[in-house]
């Protein structure tokens, strides 16, 4: 997606004609399409019950106090952009996951209400993880969301201590095992961890074709 300076917004899909005709490799457009998205379409975080309060202006009166119907309700969180458009890609940035961890201060899980946005939940405070996972199903069969900003039947996981993203069903698949037998490294079963590692990959290959030049015309002065 590009926004031009008239604030419209456009967005076609990536293939590999595109990487072929600028002569980009998909690593290098990955890298930079997650550090210009956060520079223009930043990340958003808000409480759930703070929108539907701001959207109903229900459960807050003319003083402002909060009615007790509210109380007890889990701290579910909103991540999207400041656009709203196409906000869930922001859980592909390692600093914005971290940023999350830090302000719902435990491990969560991460239910995509659309290719818009994504709810957080912290664990202490979610359902099992099949239950998670029938909700996220239940919407995307409703009327609620059209097909076309459908994402995901999948319900994913972030650990904060070990900084990894990953499908909530590997993460209690990897819980079992460490019950059983030794812990895993930290970052072992990270989806951000093999994002990191394309990222450094892309990075040495720009510095090895950066120096190449440099190098041929050292050879040629030596000559």
């Amino acid at each position: 997606m590009v926004q031009t300076e008239m604030k419209k917004f456009f967005h076609f899909p990536v293939t590999d004609q595109i990487f072929s005709f600028y002569g980009i490799s998909p690593e290098q457009f990955h890298e930079d399409a997650v550090r210009n998205t956060q520079r223009i379409f930043p990340a958003v975080l808000q409480p759930l019950m703070a929108e539907i309060n701001e959207l109903t202006r229900i459960g807050e009166d003319s003083s402002g106090l909060s009615h007790p119907e509210n109380e007890g309700i889990p701290a579910v969180q909103i991540l999207r952009n400041n656009y709203g458009l196409y906000g869930a890609s922001a859980v592909l940035n390692p600093e914005v996951m971290e940023r999350c961890g830090r302000e719902i201060g435990e491990n969560f899980y991460l239910l995509p209400s659309s290719i818009h946005e994504m709810l957080l939940i912290p664990e202490s405070q979610a359902l099992e993880r099949r239950e998670l996972q029938d909700i996220v199903k239940n919407v995307n069969r409703s009327e609620a969301i059209l097909p076309k900003d459908i994402l995901t039947d999948s319900v994913y996981h972030y650990d904060v201590a070990a900084r990894t993203f990953e499908l909530a069903e590997n993460y209690e698949q990897w819980m079992r095992k460490t019950r059983k037998g030794p812990e895993f490294p930290a970052g072992e079963r990270s989806v951000l961890k093999e994002l990191e590692g394309m990222r450094r990959e892309s990075s040495q290959k720009k510095q090895k074709e950066a120096k190449s030049p440099l190098e041929k015309n050292t050879r040629d002065r030596e000559r």
